[in-house]
């Protein structure tokens, strides 16, 4: 998965970047995917439901200062599997 591998990049290709510690990672990857999840189940698979998920994840993130840009694609991945996603 995309995320991930650019996560991998971030944490051992610049380790010191405030972007790759693990709170950014770990809460980052945690908020965007759960933002997603309530995005994806309470108005649906709609066409919205991407674009709220992303921006909602992005602010989050910066207001809890757990910015990772990588999570940042973890609501596509969400999205575009929601059909083997069981809820």
């Amino acid at each position: 998965m995309a995320p991930f591998g650019a996560t991998c990049v971030l944490a051992f290709g610049v380790p010191n970047s405030p972007l790759a510690q693990p709170r950014n990672i770990i809460g980052g990857h945690l908020i965007s995917t759960l933002i997603e999840l309530l995005c994806l189940y309470l108005p649906g698979n709609q066409w919205y439901s991407l674009a709220l998920g992303v921006g909602l994840s992005i602010g989050i993130m910066q207001l809890t200062k757990t910015t990772h840009p990588p999570a940042g694609a973890d609501p596509i991945v969400v999205i575009l599997g929601a059909e083997r996603l069981v809820l």
